[in-house]
């Protein structure tokens, strides 16, 4: 019986105890906070506070640094697809003493949806910001205007969030899910000594006041200091003009009005100094041309506006976007080749 009992208890293994670690429940109320402030899923809410256990501050660390490593491991994936829709930010600074400069950026997606998304829109607009505060000695202002190479622009930090442009498009692209490009950027700069007499209008269209699929800049110079209401007025004017009606250089002595000389017929020079040059554009307001309109300006104010130089993008502008020509054609001929 004795040997019986050694037999078996040898054979039986050792009883074992287990304890399990249940994971942190994400508090609900974090949850909804999280989702107001990031907008990102329930899921990845769920995560970042279980990673945290329900410390606030340190779930939405971990959600940044999440979205800069989805986001830029996305961002290379979607790289080659085709963005060609887009906003135009629009930005003006005028009231602060020793300034007056503007900002157009061109930011590119794939679809005209994404356009229309909140989260993409601010985007533009915190990038229109940034690209205000690009000190003057990291470009190459000729006349006052300046092209800001897209590596400078990236690497610029928001102004309300100290992150980098590119580590925001990268989060922008996780949220979206489409590729996103800064495409063009131009500013337009002038010295404290030339400030205290220039103004610098914007207009959009097809978007809100400060972003939409064109955009365009206009920078006057003012005779006297004080722009004055009639004066504002026509600046904003002109700055729509300058959006509806595409002019392409400024006057007859612009480098393009030169080579358009040289390259067509009288007759057809003629028809571009009428309509392609600004000044010689019939107001898209009435009264004349732009110029008999600066000049009416003058006769009735007592002083003069000038245009020292102007600037438009149109969202998408140039992107080959791979498609057919007639989309709905290309479509019905490959599902008769299918059914074939």
């Amino acid at each position: 019986m004795k040997l019986l009992r050694s037999i078996l208890t040898a054979q039986t293994p050792a009883l074992r105890s287990f304890s399990r670690t249940y994971a942190v429940k994400p508090s609900v109320p974090l949850i909804s906070e999280i989702r107001k402030k990031t907008e990102i899923s329930i899921t990845k809410a769920k995560e970042a506070l279980i990673a945290t256990e329900n410390n606030l501050e340190k779930a939405l660390a971990w959600i940044e640094e999440d979205l800069a490593k989805s986001g830029a491991k996305k961002a290379a994936k979607l790289a080659d697809r085709v963005a060609a829709e887009g906003l135009i930010g629009v930005i003006t600074r005028n009231d602060i003493p020793g300034a007056s400069n503007g900002a157009l950026v061109e930011l590119c997606c794939e679809s005209d949806f994404v356009t229309r998304n909140k989260i993409f829109q601010q985007l533009v607009r915190d990038i229109a910001a940034a690209a205000l505060n690009i000190p003057d000695n990291a470009l190459e202002v000729k006349s006052g205007v300046a092209t800001i190479p897209a590596a400078i622009l990236n690497e610029a930090k928001l102004i309300e969030t100290n992150v980098s442009v590119k580590d925001v498009i990268s989060e922008t692209v996780s949220k979206l899910g489409e590729n996103i490009q800064l495409r063009r950027a131009i500013t337009t700069r002038f010295p404290s000594s030339e400030s205290a007499s220039v103004y610098t209008a914007a207009s959009v269209h097809g978007g809100e006041a400060d972003y939409g699929k064109i955009g365009g800049l206009v920078v006057l110079h003012v005779e006297n200091d004080d722009v004055t209401e009639p004066g504002l007025q026509l600046a904003r004017q002109l700055s729509r003009h300058v959006v509806g009606l595409d002019p392409l250089c400024l006057d007859s002595s612009d480098a393009i009005a030169k080579e358009k000389q040289s390259s067509l017929s009288a007759p057809e020079y003629q028809d571009f100094l009428t309509s392609s040059v600004l000044l010689n554009q019939e107001f898209l307001f009435g009264q004349g041309s732009v110029q008999e309109r600066l000049d009416e300006f003058k006769k009735n104010h007592g002083f003069s506006l000038s245009i020292k130089s102007f600037t438009r993008l149109v969202a998408g502008e140039g992107v080959d976007k791979g498609l057919p020509t007639d989309f709905h054609s290309e479509v019905m001929k490959q599902i008769e080749k299918s059914l074939n």
